[in-house]
């Protein structure tokens, strides 16, 4: 009952910025939640329909997919484009900004992705409404098959990496809804680095090039974070010595050429994510700490690739409006559903959850286990994802067989041909 009634009080966004998660979420916080170690792998830009959207007879049927039948309009105006499996690895960037994620919404119908995604290489969009399978992904469908997920779990704002990415870090996006190397953090900026360092909290931030923490530039460059971010080469190495921090930020590869890079960012190899996010995943699951572990494997927001569901409501940060085209709407609605799944030895086995999650989900989570207060409304009124965990059973400490994903040689050079390096 006591859960039912603050689930009622989240979602009518009674709880402020500074709201202790006891108070959010009731009183699995702290030393109730046994993990010790908690590891974000965020992607990037895929959305749930996109990845997972045929688990139904290939390992979880219990999510809400497309019909095999989806369509959205074509360009046209006359004819359809057919929701398909895509065969090639490595296509053109597809839209996922303010505007173009609007007109995907259009209005609730989620029927404008071929519409805005016309290029002169793709004259109908019809790239943004393929998808993979299990023939493609064969990791992912065995993670998502084996631990916990979510088919409710939407990125933080109809928008782009940056905003969402803030939204995790920050419980907020400070109004910003683009991508631009000019569109970071404000000076002195409230986020999750600063509080775990306030808290005594360890950390960490794996980088490949580019590490999450740079949004921040006045304090992710400061002198005193860079024992905080080392190369993501060093996360095996600390995972296989017992040397993993009490948060983990892992940030794969975001600037290299397609047949390199490792964070799934279209025209990026999904191969090459999918190994990458292997690497990682068994790294933690054969070392010491995987007892004390839970891994929130997600993606920043669903790269202008289709997906049925309308995104609902959210609680407004704050009151900073968006930056940019505000009439085409605001910080009270979620964006667009990506995949996650929880990997721990505490996480419930073949589940999946129907409750509504986003990235200030795993935000609250780190803020519930480590007793750290909401930094924004939208963290204090979000779900912890407490329902993908069971608390009161042994930990399942057996690690299953996941067989080292193939990265396919000819994909590789299709991608090369495709998008050279220049």
């Amino acid at each position: 009952m006591a859960s039912a009634k603050l689930a009622t009080r989240r979602d009518a966004c009674e709880f402020a910025a500074g709201a202790a998660a006891r108070d959010t979420i009731g009183a699995c916080t702290g030393k109730a939640i046994p993990i010790e170690h908690v590891i974000v792998i965020m992607q990037e830009n895929r959305s749930f329909d996109h990845y997972f959207g045929h688990l139904p007879g290939h390992g979880q049927d219990d999510v809400d997919v497309p019909a095999k039948s989806a369509t959205n309009p074509a360009p046209d105006g006359k004819s359809t484009i057919a929701w398909h499996h895509e065969n090639q690895y490595c296509v053109e960037d597809t839209d996922h900004g303010w505007a173009g994620s609007h007109t995907e919404l259009d209005h609730g119908k989620n029927d404008g992705f071929a519409l805005a995604n016309v290029t002169m290489g793709d004259p109908t969009g019809q790239r943004a409404l393929g998808y993979f399978d299990q023939s493609d992904l064969p990791f992912y469908y065995a993670l998502a098959s084996q631990f916990a997920i979510s088919d409710r779990y939407f990125s933080s704002a109809l928008a782009s990496t940056y905003p969402n990415r803030f939204f995790l870090l920050a419980g907020t996006s400070f109004g910003i809804v683009s991508t631009k190397p000019s569109m970071l953090a404000p000076e002195g900026a409230l986020q999750i680095f600063r509080e775990l360092t306030d808290a005594s909290v360890s950390w960490k931030v794996y980088k490949t090039d580019l590490p999450s923490i740079y949004l921040f530039p006045k304090y992710g460059d400061a002198p005193a974070q860079a024992s905080h971010i080392v190369n993501a080469t060093q996360f095996e190495t600390d995972a296989m010595n017992g040397e993993l921090p009490q948060v983990a930020f892992l940030d794969a590869g975001f600037e290299q050429t397609a047949d390199v890079e490792t964070d799934e960012h279209e025209p990026a190899n999904i191969q090459l994510g999918q190994h990458y996010v292997w690497e990682k995943v068994m790294a933690v699951m054969k070392g010491p700490q995987w007892a004390s572990s839970a891994i929130f494997l997600t993606y920043d927001e669903h790269g202008g690739l289709y997906d049925h569901v309308n995104p609902p409501a959210a609680c407004a940060p704050d009151a900073t409006p968006p930056a940019l085209q505000p009439e085409l709407g605001g910080f009270d609605q979620l964006g667009f559903r990506v995949p996650l799944v929880v990997i721990s030895p505490y996480a419930k086995r073949h589940f999946v959850s129907h409750l509504v999650h986003s990235h200030t989900s795993v935000t609250r989570f780190i803020e519930a286990k480590f007793e750290l207060p909401a930094m924004t409304r939208r963290d204090a009124n979000s779900d912890a994802m407490l329902d993908l965990f069971d608390f009161e059973a042994a930990p399942r400490l057996e690690v299953p067989k996941l067989a080292e994903p193939v990265v396919s040689p000819s994909k590789l050079a299709a991608c090369r041909k495709a998008f050279p390096p220049k």
